[in-house]
C-alpha cells in the first residue's frame, strides 16, 4: 500500500535561537526593554510541495475496495488474487487518480473474470446501461461519491445470468468509495501534448529508414483486447498511445504516456527489470524485451524486430530519440 500524501502548501516556521555565553553579572547600564515593546514577527517561509507521483483512490490498493473474499463472494467461486498491470492504459488510470483491479480464474470453462476500473468523475466517463454480450460477458457502470465505476464480469454462462454478479460488484463499490476523498489532479510540469499523433511522429524518417520502407507510417493500435470501457476512457483522457510501424522487413512498437515518468521506481522493482545504458538517454530500463525510457516527466517504451530478430537496445535507442524529439516539440 502506498503511503498517502498530503498535497498543498507546507508552512515552515524559521525560529531564531539565541545562544548566551559567559557568566558575568548584568551591566546595570544596559537598557532594558520597555514593557510595551513588541517582538519582531517570526519569519514565515512558504514552500511549494510538488507531487512526484499521482494520488490514487484507495491508495491504489485493490484490497481496500474489495478483499479477495469479497471478490469470491461476488463471483460465487474462489478467485485467485489479481496481479499488477503495467501497460500504458493501466498506468494512465492511476495517473488520473483511479485504480484498475482484475481477478481471473482460468480453470473454469470460459474462465471467471471480474474487471473493475474506478475513476474520479472529472475524467468524464459516460454511464451506460448494463449490457451482456455472449463473447465478452456483461459490462456495467455506476456512480457514487464523485467516482465512476466501469466493470466487466464474465463466466461460464456468458449471458444475463451474470447480472447479479454485476449488481453485487456495484453495491460493493458504492460502499467502498463512501468514505474516500477525491485525489488531487496530477499535473506534471513538462508533459508532452495530447493526443499523440502516431502518423506524424516519424517526421525525421528514422523509423521508416530502419524498417527499409520509406512509405511506412505510424498508426495507433489498440494493443491487447480489453473489454473494460474505463481502460479506454483513461487512455484517451491521459493521452496514452500505442504507436506502431509495420513493414515487410520488420516493425517497431511503442507505448507512450505523457507525464508517465513517475512509474519509473515501481517498474525498477519489477522482477527481471534491468537498468540499461543507451546513448542519448539518462534513464532506461529493460523488462523482458521491452525498453522503457524516462524522459523528463514522460514515459515511452519500445521494442522492435528486423526479419524476426529483436532489435538491440543500441538500434532501438536512436529511433526512440527521433520520436522523443517530435514529442518534445509538442510540450
Amino acid at each position: 500500500m502506498r503511503i498517502p500524501r498530503v498535497a498543498g502548501r507546507i508552512v515552515v516556521l524559521a525560529a531564531s535561537v539565541a545562544l548566551l555565553a559567559g557568566c558575568a553579572s548584568a551591566d546595570v547600564s544596559t537598557p532594558t526593554a520597555s514593557p510595551d515593546s513588541t517582538p519582531s514577527p517570526t519569519p514565515v517561509e512558504e514552500v511549494d510541495v510538488v507531487e512526484t507521483e499521482p494520488q490514487t483512490v484507495f491508495d491504489g490498493d485493490c484490497s481496500r475496495m474489495l478483499s479477495l473474499s469479497d471478490v469470491s463472494a461476488i463471483m460465487g467461486v474462489d478467485m485467485p488474487d489479481g496481479e499488477p498491470f503495467y501497460a500504458a492504459g493501466d498506468i494512465a488510470i492511476r495517473q488520473l487518480g483511479g485504480v484498475y483491479c482484475g481477478w481471473h480464474d482460468p480453470t473454469l470453462q470460459n474462465g471467471a473474470y471480474l474487471s473493475l476500473v474506478v475513476l474520479p468523475t472529472r475524467a468524464g466517463g459516460k454511464q451506460t446501461e448494463d449490457n451482456c454480450d455472449p463473447g465478452l460477458g456483461c459490462s456495467f457502470t455506476a456512480t457514487a461519491a464523485d467516482f465512476d465505476l466501469f466493470g466487466v464480469v464474465d463466466g461460464p454462462a456468458r449471458d444475463e445470468s451474470l447480472l447479479p454478479h454485476a449488481i453485487a460488484a456495484k453495491e460493493a463499490f458504492t460502499r467502498a468509495v463512501a468514505a474516500e476523498a477525491v485525489p488531487d489532479a496530477y499535473e506534471p510540469a513538462s508533459a508532452w501534448s495530447v493526443p499523440v499523433d502516431c502518423a506524424a511522429l516519424d517526421s525525421s524518417g528514422a523509423v521508416a529508414t530502419a524498417l527499409g520502407d520509406p512509405a511506412v507510417e505510424g498508426f495507433l493500435t489498440g494493443g491487447d483486447a480489453e473489454p473494460n470501457h474505463g481502460f479506454y476512457l483513461a487512455s484517451a483522457t491521459a493521452g496514452a498511445a500505442l504507436c506502431a510501424w509495420s513493414a515487410e522487413t520488420g516493425r517497431l512498437l511503442t507505448s507512450i504516456l505523457p507525464g508517465g515518468a513517475w512509474i519509473k521506481d515501481e517498474l525498477a522493482g519489477v522482477e527481471g527489470a534491468e537498468p540499461m545504458t543507451v546513448t542519448g538517454f539518462e534513464s532506461v530500463l529493460m523488462i523482458d524485451d521491452q525498453l522503457h525510457f524516462f524522459v523528463g516527466d514522460n514515459w515511452i517504451s519500445a521494442s522492435g524486430d528486423i526479419g524476426g530478430t529483436a532489435m538491440a537496445p543500441d538500434a532501438v535507442g536512436p529511433l526512440v530519440a527521433s520520436l522523443v524529439a517530435a514529442l518534445d516539440a509538442t510540450a
